[in-house]
């Protein structure tokens, strides 16, 4: 099975200049994707925090979250190697920058077909996207796992964002992912008998709870009318 490794990056300013300055990328090297992982079939995702110095170069790399601890080992082998492009370092600019490199470990011989998760807004899509992912991998006789169903999916990005972001602790995402893993089938069913409500309500209270102190501004069902 052929494995790849895919990662985009988040900049966290540290000072409103920072807000109009990426800090581009000049080298990476991207980490192997663990070899007994591959064997097992076995994706993951694990989110890199680093500090960008003056002249590019990064220092103290941490992990923020990890769905293994060998993703996040061969993350942390390489990461020191990585530059970014070098930044004036005068008057009130910050000597470091801390960036968020979220890595996607994934096999492609699963031939994983995503739907673009910024397509559209979790907070006020009804339970019909659901239902047409659901029917979609039904019509095509794919025997695939909730988790990897659209809404799902941003689901639990968004739930790690609130951790890289400190808006609570990884014990309160630990919970809130083994409640979302758990509820699917709850939420998928729901759903099909409730195909015009908002998917976020069907949720389980502690997931719902979390994306609202990610910073979700949930509507409530009163608010379109059902």
């Amino acid at each position: 099975m052929r494995a790849v490794v895919g990662f985009i990056l988040l900049l966290v300013a540290l000072n409103t200049w920072a807000a109009d300055w990426y800090p581009a990328v000049l080298y990476m090297v991207k980490p192997e994707y663990p070899e007994e992982l591959r064997r097992q079939g076995l994706e993951g995702e694990v989110r890199v925090k680093v500090a960008v110095n003056g002249d590019g170069s990064v220092s103290d790399p941490k992990i923020v979250y990890s769905t293994n601890p060998l993703f996040a080992g061969a993350a942390l082998k390489v990461m020191a190697e990585w530059r970014f492009a070098s930044r004036p370092l005068a008057g009130d600019y910050p000597q470091q920058l801390i960036v968020f490199v979220p890595m996607l470990f994934e096999l492609e011989s699963k031939q994983r077909t995503q739907q673009n998760d910024q397509s559209f807004d979790l907070a006020t899509t009804t339970c019909l996207q659901l239902n047409k992912d659901v029917n979609k991998y039904v019509r095509s006789g794919l025997n695939r796992p909730l988790a990897d169903l659209a809404v799902f999916r941003l689901t639990q990005k968004k739930l790690i964002d609130g951790l890289v972001t400190e808006k609570y602790s990884s014990e309160q995402l630990a919970v809130g992912l083994y409640d979302l893993s758990q509820g699917m089938v709850k939420v998928a069913q729901g759903c099909q008998r409730k195909i015009t409500r908002l998917y976020v309500d069907q949720l389980p209270p502690s997931v719902k709870a979390l994306l609202v102190s990610g910073g979700m501004a949930i509507k409530t069902e009163k608010t379109y009318g059902f």
